[in-house]
């Protein structure tokens, strides 16, 4: 009787996950530019979902297509500049856009990771981190720039960018030393690589050389609160970075 329980369940799962590839392939023929990728994004937590009740392990491979698709529209697209997003800041489209997947693959992060930590798992949760960083630099940059994304930066912006790369590394960092987690690890330090080469350009490129207009705030974000902010992310003693072989060998399965 329990087997065929788990196995009605298993069949239940699978017309479940039909049902959702045939609403991803509705959502293709109905929808375009990032609004497609958002519907595609959103199917990440019912797969989580499914994949729990029904006990179908399959399911977190299917998942794991979903988010690298996600991942390469999203991150890699060299046509998102031609976006309509609006032109208001903030509440624009990026915030749909980026923020409801970035929302996403947390969620589906959490569901898979009650039932198993694999590289489903990690991929999600490094691509949540991905997400919310491509989310605050494009809204950076949309308010800068007025809302046109193809348009020359200024030191305002880069000031912004370091500033945002800082304070978002930092709170990875005392995420990681609270959770433990492989990815927080790994992504407080990529963020903080990024935002050490980012000011390293803006001392290069500063308005005393290049003459360009530079208020007050824009150097206090430009240089003043990445220095703080280094300073509370001095790794405490008990923390330890990442061992690379050992999470790319538990990851490889």
């Amino acid at each position: 009787a329990a087997w065929a329980a788990g196995a009605d369940r298993q069949r239940a799962g699978v017309h479940a996950a039909g049902a959702v590839a045939a609403l991803a392939l509705g959502c293709a023929m109905l929808l375009s530019d990032q609004w497609l990728t958002l519907a595609i994004a959103l199917f990440l937590p019912p797969l989580a979902w499914i994949e729990a009740q029904a006990e179908l392990p399959p399911l977190r491979r299917v998942a794991l297509a979903v988010a690298g698709l996600v991942l390469v529209r999203l991150l890699l697209n060299g046509y998102l500049v031609d976006y309509a997003f609006g032109t208001l800041p903030v509440v624009n489209g990026l915030l749909p856009g980026y923020g409801v997947p970035a929302a996403a693959f947390a969620l589906a992060a959490w569901m898979f990771g009650k039932r198993g930590d694999d590289r489903t798992v990690a991929v999600l949760e490094g691509g949540a981190v991905a997400l919310f960083a491509a989310l605050v630099a494009l809204e950076i940059r949309h308010w800068a720039t007025g809302g046109d994304l193809a348009a020359d930066g200024s030191f305002t912006e880069a000031a912004l960018d370091v500033a945002a790369l800082a304070v978002q590394a930092t709170f990875l960092l005392h995420l990681a030393r609270r959770t433990r987690r492989v990815v927080q690890g790994w992504a407080w330090q990529v963020l903080g690589a990024m935002a050490l080469f980012s000011a390293v350009l803006l001392l290069l490129g500063n308005p005393a050389v290049t003459n360009d207009p530079a208020g007050q705030t824009a150097l206090f974000c430009g240089y003043l609160l990445p220095g703080l902010l280094a300073g509370l992310a001095s790794p405490a003693p008990e923390f330890r970075s990442p061992n690379w072989a050992k999470v790319l060998g538990g990851y490889a399965v």
